[in-house]
């Protein structure tokens, strides 16, 4: 029962909790303010062009902050995003995300705001692979995934400092396969020679990354490790 409950959370946080490294910052701040903020701490935001964008970081705001907050991304893209897709993304800066939807504010009231990160982070915490799971969704974005041969690099870079061997990632084995809880796509490049196990043990249906072997490898669901959100 339990793993059935836990399937269908991770599935369909495929489709509604990707929010492409958007950070919640409980500070009030003008629309000022928090652009510079977001600037000095993480990279310039991007503009949100599409309504499933929206879609996804309005629901996490109705689910987790529930106060109007300011987004410091709505700008002049030269076209990119059109009035159809929605009505404040272009050439309007001071846009406040409320409780039920987007308000065009004065940039001089001060909200809490939405910053910009698709850095990878470090928690030097251990926690189950659940627990890292949630504590990244709620704190971050998602657990984090790792593809290719670079993303491999820069998440050891990450994990320099980190205080276990194995660090859990956002892979999962689910329904008799591996998959990514962020929803990439799977490959094998960053398992060891023999990839991914196709029958693992009921307890080692999570993915860590071994850092001293610098590979993939099936592991303890309820060992404590740190991890790696973006």
């Amino acid at each position: 029962m339990e793993q059935s409950a836990l399937r269908l959370f991770i599935l369909a946080s495929l489709f509604k909790l990707d929010l492409c490294g958007w950070k919640y910052v409980d500070v009030r701040m003008t629309w000022s303010e928090a652009t510079q903020y977001c600037k000095n701490h993480y990279i310039d935001p991007p503009s949100i062009c599409n309504l499933v964008q929206h879609d996804q970081l309005m629901a996490k705001h109705q689910t987790y902050m529930r106060k109007n907050a300011w987004i410091v991304s709505y700008q002049d893209v030269n076209g990119t995003c059109t009035k159809s897709e929605h009505p404040y993304a272009v050439r309007t800066s001071c846009v406040v995300l409320t409780e039920k939807d987007w308000l065009k504010m004065n940039w001089h009231q001060k909200y809490p705001f939405y910053c910009y990160n698709e850095q990878p982070v470090l928690v030097k915490e251990s926690k189950t692979w659940e627990e890292a799971m949630e504590h990244c969704r709620y704190q971050y974005t998602d657990l984090v995934s790792l593809n290719t041969g670079d993303d491999l690099v820069q998440i050891l870079q990450t994990s320099a400092e980190a205080q276990t061997n194995h660090m859990w990632t956002g892979m999962r084995y689910l329904a008799g396969s591996w998959l990514w809880v962020n929803g990439d796509n799977m490959t094998s490049q960053t398992w060891g020679k023999e990839g991914p196990p196709q029958c693992p043990a009921w307890t080692h249906h999570c993915g860590a990354l071994a850092r001293e072997e610098k590979h993939l490898d099936s592991w303890d669901c309820a060992a404590k490790l740190n991890f790696v959100c973006f």
